[in-house]
């Protein structure tokens, strides 16, 4: 017999056994989704992540920040000295911590392991960087008010001119007010951003001496790289970065942070790979199991071995391209 006549066999032997080869479909696509899911599940993840701290620093030229990450700060009397210099247009330190935040209902709210943290509201014109976008009420004008993220205030069931409570580590229970709702691009994971006038941020969150970090914008007398040379003579024994180093560095340590969930999910997809691969074989071989007598007319009516085993590696070859 001819390859010809083999191939209309095959394709004729499909047509006629539509259950059978939709069945072997599915198991050609369970096999592969495990492991297709692991890996784009995977990317997802990564590129989130990539998007969230991906605009960490937009709009800063240079970082100031302590050299020891436990330490307490940048000085304030650093700060001075910074803007003294002829190429700094800018500056704003970061003045924040962490919190906990209650609800309408007197409880925690819960984040799922996201960051809660409140943080000096500084206006547009002293800020470095993007500044938020309120879509309700103002920013904190006095002490004892502060401005939510929207996902936070919704998960709170907090509104504008809402009375709770902030739990700090240096204050304990503080009662507030909400006084706006901001929009952040990144409001995502269960993240809580509450913000505070400078002067309470200071009291609940440092210790009155040094800043969390300083940003900074240039005049644009200088670019990133000699504008950071110029401010790490300026304060010796600091941390000083552009932006772009600061986005880099902070990529590495989320993408260090989530290795061992990567790991775990590759681990999960060889599991996938081989599950499926015995799923598929094991399919397909109870399939040619039960066409020992189909396949042995075949051969009785003149088919060679060959042709045989080619006529079912095209239907193998079908099934895995429709799969």
């Amino acid at each position: 017999m001819s390859g010809n006549p083999i191939r209309k066999v095959a394709l004729r032997n499909l047509a006629a056994h539509k259950v059978r080869l939709a069945l072997t479909v599915l198991s050609v696509v369970l096999g592969t989704a495990f492991i297709t899911g692991s890996f784009v599940f995977t990317d997802t993840l990564q590129r989130t992540f990539d998007g969230i701290f991906g605009d960490v620093a937009q709009g800063v030229d240079v970082r100031v920040s302590a050299e020891e990450s436990g330490s307490s700060g940048v000085p304030v009397e650093d700060i001075a000295a910074v803007e003294a210099l002829p190429a700094v247009d800018r500056t704003t330190p970061y003045i924040g911590g962490t919190l906990v935040l209650l609800g309408s209902d007197g409880a925690a709210i819960q984040t799922g392991g996201a960051p809660v943290e409140g943080y000096a509201y500084f206006p547009p014109e002293e800020f470095v960087g993007e500044s938020q976008e309120f879509i309700e009420g103002t920013p904190p004008a006095e002490d004892g008010q502060i401005a939510l993220n929207a996902s936070a205030a919704e998960r709170g069931g907090l509104d504008v001119g809402d009375q709770t409570s902030i739990l700090s580590i240096a204050q304990g229970m503080v009662p507030v007010t909400v006084s706006g709702i901001y929009n952040l691009e990144t409001d995502t994971g269960g993240y809580i951003g509450a913000m505070f006038t400078e002067s309470q941020a200071s009291s609940l969150f440092t210790d009155g001496r040094h800043v969390g970090y300083l940003n900074i914008a240039g005049d644009g007398s200088l670019s990133p790289d000699e504008l950071r040379d110029e401010v790490a003579a300026a304060v010796p024994g600091m941390k000083v970065q552009t932006g772009a180093e600061v986005t880099e560095e902070t990529k590495s340590e989320v993408s260090e942070a989530l290795n061992f969930l990567n790991y775990f999910l590759l681990a999960f997809g060889a599991i996938a790979l081989l599950v499926g691969t015995f799923i598929i074989y094991n399919t397909f071989s109870m399939i040619v199991a039960q066409r020992l007598r189909e396949l042995a007319l075949l051969r009785a009516i003149g088919a060679s071995r060959k042709q045989v085993g080619r006529s079912v590696t095209l239907e193998a070859l079908v099934v895995g391209l429709i799969g």
